[in-house]
């Protein structure tokens, strides 16, 4: 037995659904017509009265500001720093208690991504000690592991003698129990 081939018909809701789409476009295009700056005025001062498009000089001068006033480096509220690092990087982190470069950002130095970011892992309970060069004046920090193996937490301290007077920032791990452990999975650093 063979088969007729079925001409396919579409549903009255497809029939009406591309209606109701063509309907939508065309519309909008003769409603609409072409947008000129009359048009583009009559907008702004509807929804913005007191702002018109001659008073934007360029694009690059947003508020006064040029566009690279608007990063706001080491402002109140910003991010002052970040470091995110992988497992195999933290495992490959040496217990001699020396500062090292590592990649990162700085908001006090924010081209440089190589040395202005330093961490080092205690000798002494295997902490990992994050440290931003120059210093930020941040306290604040956010901490999270990246395998969610362990609990992990990072605060502020003042008191490292290879960092005296500076602000660096613990990253410590836990096992299930609660028990403090060096950090062996990689993790991600914020500060602000």
């Amino acid at each position: 037995m063979v088969k007729k081939a079925r001409k396919f018909r579409p549903s009255p809701a497809m029939i009406v659904a591309v209606v109701a789409l063509i309907a939508a476009l065309g519309g909008t295009a003769v409603a609409g017509g072409v947008l000129n700056k009359k048009k583009v005025n009559t907008i702004i001062s509807n929804r913005a009265p007191g702002l018109d498009v001659k008073s934007a000089k360029t694009a690059d001068q947003l508020g006064g500001l040029a566009a690279n006033g608007y990063q706001q480096f080491c402002k109140p509220g910003s991010i002052k720093g970040s470091l995110v690092v992988s497992q195999a990087q933290v495992q490959a982190l040496p217990s001699n208690g020396n500062f090292q470069n590592v990649v990162g950002f700085n908001c006090a130095d924010p081209g440089n991504t190589t040395s202005s970011v330093q961490w080092r892992r205690t000798a002494a309970g295997g902490e990992i000690r994050v440290r931003f060069v120059p210093n930020p004046q941040s306290g604040s920090s956010v901490v999270s592991t990246q395998n969610y193996v362990h609990q992990i937490s990072s605060f502020a301290r003042s008191d490292d003698p290879q960092a005296p007077g500076e602000t660096v920032f613990d990253v410590i791990e836990a096992d299930a129990a609660g028990a403090a452990t060096g950090p062996s999975d990689g993790f991600s650093l914020v500060i602000f």
